[in-house]
């Protein structure tokens, strides 16, 4: 349709009315003639368009290839009907200049109206923002693009999206965001706790995309891929952040939401300092009041894994999940971590007492941690109303020593319930299933199951008023005990069964010192698993073989079947 032919009807172009399109000329009055002249819709023809003064377009404006407005700096336009236009630059914004859209008939943008480039190392940061901050949903395309400094997403309600996470690993078929600086790639909310809760950023969304970096992660920068802080309600659906030294973090948010995310690194970090890695971690050092530092977080689906970096390259310091602080109100199901050397750290607000309620309310689910060096979850800290409960779980470590375990809880004052959980240690030269270590109010049910134990099946050092019901089976390697206790640990109960072939398992339950007031139920002991197939080495107590039912040494009782 030409220029005349548009005249013609309810629609025409800008030039039409006099505007030139070379980039130069103010074409300010002539695009304001045509919204005065075309009430059913404005046309911009192929060209670049200067405006100097404020103007509004209440019917629909559409963009033909290669057309865009070239706005002075402090100059807003405001478009109150529609704005049709191909994945093009149609905005050129100086200075201050700044673009207002209605949402009911602008709910789309691209950050391409605002000369975002894919894939050519230009920076796309300026382009983004503009268009984040002016449409509800930025729409991203398949690519990449690259940003000189943070993303900051912080306008209540609207959403960033790409075309899938799968850049790194699909041969370029998703969307990705490259930092070529040192700080974090994305920063969803503000660095700052605005007063209180209700006055945080809402409602706030990230999905299907991938955040990494140009360069390598600098050691002493701590940058993230993914910085949720001080907002509400935010979701991170589908995600992929790669070679940061954090993967994702969680500042003082609360109700967040993350699912199917994914973080990794493969590249040692550069600069000084020990080199670590959290692929999410939630910091809870800040305060939110009676909400702690972190308030019902969700994490679902999610997954770490470490690429090309040796075991030699790494220390416990890189955690696939990292729990800190003053952190409430936690629900973790369905993550995975593979060749991380520490599957989940737990660091509680050891500090809280009395009626404190920091470190509540925390659900670990159906985790698979496989591949670890040092330890599946570690947990150490606990406050002392605070409390963990941890289920359905797979652990199977690769090359990891004792003390190490599957489960590891140090100096705990809360309460850790522990179930329905598989510790595979086949695979491992002395790596124990449970080992914890001067703490108390800690329940490990029954239908936990610790298989082929090199050491020990459980080892406690200083532990009180806490319940084992663990089932610990050997086929094929030889352990110390199924049950190892030290420390003087007081005021527990044990009713274990242990099983598999004949010699495998020295003594059932051992102590090797005066620890007292515990109770031992031996019925679910198979003498033929243990030394010599014996009975007498179903309890030893600081070298005394216990073998009736009864009060016996130290105020201690022996229960159950002891043949």
């Amino acid at each position: 349709m030409t220029d005349s032919t548009l005249a013609g009807t309810s629609f025409a172009t800008v030039k039409t009315f006099g505007a030139v399109g070379d980039g130069i000329t103010d074409d300010t009055s002539a695009i304001g003639s045509a919204i005065i002249g075309s009430p059913g819709g404005v046309i911009f023809a192929p060209g670049t368009y200067l405006v100097s003064s404020n103007l509004t377009f209440n019917q629909g404006v559409g963009f033909l290839p290669s057309a865009s407005i070239k706005v002075s700096s402090g100059v807003v336009i405001t478009f109150n009907g529609a704005i049709n236009a191909g994945v093009q630059q149609i905005f050129q914004l100086l200075g201050t200049a700044r673009i207002v859209a209605a949402s009911g008939y602008n709910s789309i943008g691209y950050a391409e109206w605002f000369g975002a480039v894919t894939s050519t190392g230009m920076d796309c940061l300026a382009a983004i923002t503009a268009c984040y901050t002016t449409f509800p949903l930025t729409q991203l395309q398949a690519g990449g693009y690259t940003l000189s400094g943070t993303l900051q997403l912080n306008v209540s309600g609207h959403k960033l999206a790409g075309y899938g996470r799968d850049w790194s690993t699909g041969a370029g078929s998703g969307t990705i965001l490259v930092a070529s600086h040192n700080g974090d790639v994305v920063l969803l909310g503000t660095n700052t706790f605005p007063g209180s809760i209700n006055n945080m950023t809402q409602d706030l969304s990230i999905r299907d995309l991938e955040v990494a970096r140009a360069l390598q992660p600098v050691i002493a920068s701590g940058c993230a891929g993914i910085r949720s802080s001080y907002n509400l309600y935010a979701t991170i659906d589908n995600v992929r952040s790669a070679e940061s030294m954090i993967g994702f973090i969680f500042v003082g948010t609360v109700s967040n939401r993350v699912d199917r995310c994914y973080a990794s690194r493969t590249v040692a970090g550069s600069g000084l300092g020990t080199d670590s890695w959290k692929g999410f971690y939630v910091d809870g050092t800040s305060s939110l009041g009676a909400a702690g530092g972190n308030a019902s977080i969700y994490l679902t689906n999610n997954s770490v894994g470490i690429g090309a970096l040796t075991p030699g390259q790494m220390n416990p310091g890189f955690q696939g999940l990292v729990l800190d602080n003053q952190f409430s109100d936690t629900y973790v199901d369905r993550f995975e971590s593979a060749g991380v050397p520490v599957g989940v750290a737990i660091y509680g607000d050891s500090g809280s007492t009395g009626s404190s309620f920091t470190n509540n309310d925390c659900f670990l689910d159906h985790l698979i941690i496989d591949q670890f060096l040092y330890q599946g979850v570690y947990i150490t800290g606990m406050a002392y109303n605070g409390s963990i409960t941890l289920s359905n779980s797979y652990f199977a470590p690769v090359n990891a020593t004792g003390p190490n375990a599957c489960v590891q809880i140090e100096s705990n004052y809360g309460s850790v319930g522990i179930d329905g959980c598989q510790y595979v240690l086949d695979n491992s030269s002395g790596c124990i299933g449970l080992y914890v270590h001067n703490s108390t109010n800690v329940t490990s049910g029954s239908r936990n199951v610790i298989l082929e134990p090199s050491a020990y099946g459980i080892y406690l050092n200083g532990v009180s008023d806490s319940r084992f019901s663990d089932r610990i089976k050997s086929i094929g390697n030889n352990a110390v005990a199924g049950v190892w206790i030290t420390g003087t640990s007081t005021r527990c109960k044990f009713d274990c069964s242990m099983n598999g072939v004949a010699g495998k398992i020295g003594v059932g339950y051992e102590t090797n010192d005066t620890g007292s007031f515990n109770e031992f139920n031996c019925s679910g002991i198979n003498p033929y698993v243990l030394t010599g197939s014996s009975s007498a080495n179903k309890l030893i107590l600081n070298g005394t073989q216990i073998t009736s039912v009864g009060p016996t040494l130290y105020g201690n009782v022996a229960s159950g079947v002891m043949n």
